[in-house]
């Protein structure tokens, strides 16, 4: 029985350093933000989700014009494909035929604000999941 009380210690220990781990990451997202009009810095979150209390999912949301940012899209400097989506009016829109390919080139040029903190942090995460999981093995291998 001792194993399973350190067991639930430990995970709610792994939980808690996620969570704040992911609040830094945010933080560190915020403060690499390249450009922003405020309302980009100020939707920048985190989220977990636990799968049997265990955080096992973590995201980082942020306004989708944070993507168009780091990837060099906007008006006139459309990807390959294109998308669609539904303006404030709820009608279709869809992306102009002329500005397919055209991310990323001229004066549209990409800036990773956010892939580059994410490379920086998963050394930090994958740090609390070995302690974590060496912990478990140790409790399941004590007599």
């Amino acid at each position: 029985m001792q194993n399973g009380i350190a067991d639930a210690a430990a995970r709610e220990r792994y939980n808690s350093d996620i969570t704040a781990q992911s609040k830094e990451t945010a933080e560190r997202l915020k403060q690499n933000v390249a450009y922003d009009t405020g309302a980009l810095e100020e939707s920048i979150g985190s989220n977990t989700r636990k799968f049997y209390g265990q955080i096992d999912s973590i995201s980082f949301p942020f306004l989708r014009y944070g993507v168009f940012i780091a990837k060099g899209a906007g008006r006139g400097y459309g990807g390959l494909i294109g998308s669609s989506w539904y303006n404030a009016k709820g009608e279709l829109k869809t992306t102009n035929p002329l500005s397919l390919g055209k991310m990323n080139s001229g004066s549209r040029q990409g800036d990773d604000w956010y892939g580059v903190v994410i490379d920086e942090e998963i050394p930090k995460y994958k740090k609390v999941a070995i302690e974590y999981y060496s912990q478990l093995y140790v409790n399941a291998v004590q007599l």
